[in-house]
């Protein structure tokens, strides 16, 4: 359903439909791309305003303008709103179980971006989801007292009963004792590991559709996390420039099999393919 066809197929206040002369510009996000709204409602509303966001979010608006409460909008999901001045009316509901399951997904941004946290959200909402365990594949190395403390703290924020598998060369063969949902962290450890074994970019991009294909083929949905590289300055040295252009194409071969795509940025994630509520909303 186009934009315009959902607005003319929304009933105004009394049943009334709106006028023709409403444009989709009254419209604000899309229920794949909910937006963000802040409490109060700015002052400058058009006279009617229709508005996807997440279900939490509408809870929190509902319950702060009207004191309207629903056990609905705590599974999670997409909300229609209308807003007005001063007010708020929920018009439709996509719960979380519409919502497209992604076979194989794939998180990228830079460092501190957030990546590891929301990857970490997704794969306890698609656990949660089918009722499944989460095995997490990991692939760095402790070679000094800073990495150690790296790898400590990303297991702490960890829930306690996930299954960690270390694989810092081969995260393929690690797949055969997963179990549940998979969380990859991270492709760029790995393609630094494998580099530094010596491999070529052929055969790294090799082993990377192997990989690929694996996660989108297991019978549970897979998170892949990497890293973005290529948006800084051009490295000073060989290997540097050999690592960002191969780590590229790595990550361009994961994200062509996944179902959805996210560029994560100081802690927000923003879906490049795919269904960005599963980005958003909190496991049931």
């Amino acid at each position: 359903m186009s934009v315009s066809e959902l607005w003319l197929a929304v009933a105004g206040p009394r049943g009334e439909r709106p006028e023709l002369s409403v444009t989709p510009d009254a419209l604000l996000g899309s229920p794949n791309h909910p937006v963000s709204l802040e409490l109060p409602l700015p002052p400058a509303l058009p006279r009617s305003t229709l508005a996807w966001v997440s279900a939490a979010q509408a809870r929190a608006l509902l319950e702060a303008l009207t004191g309207l409460r629903g056990a609905a909008l705590d599974r999670g999901g997409t909300a229609l709103l209308r807003l007005q001045p001063g007010g708020a009316q929920l018009l439709k509901l996509l719960p979380l179980e519409e919502l497209h399951v992604p076979r194989l997904s794939l998180l990228t941004g830079g460092a501190r971006s957030g990546k590891s946290g929301r990857a970490e959200r997704l794969a306890e909402r698609l656990a949660a989801r089918a009722g499944l365990a989460v095995s997490v594949i990991v692939t760095a190395q402790a070679f000094d007292d800073e990495m150690r403390e790296r790898i400590r703290r990303h297991r702490a924020d960890r829930p306690s009963h996930w299954t960690t598998l270390e694989a810092p060369h081969d995260p393929l063969a690690a797949l055969a004792g997963a179990q549940g949902v998979v969380l990859l962290d991270c492709l760029s450890l790995w393609v630094s590991n494998r580099m530094l074994q010596g491999a070529g970019e052929a055969v790294i991009l090799e082993q990377a559709r192997a990989l690929a294909a694996a996660l989108r083929e297991r019978p549970a949905p897979a998170v892949a996390v990497t890293n973005e590289v290529g948006s800084g300055i051009v490295p000073d040295n060989a290997l540097a420039r050999a690592y960002r252009d191969v780590l590229g194409r790595v990550n361009a071969t994961v994200a062509s099999a996944a179902d959805l795509v996210a560029l994560c940025a100081a802690g927000e994630a923003t879906a490049l393919r795919g269904d960005a509520r599963w980005l958003h909303q909190r496991p049931e």
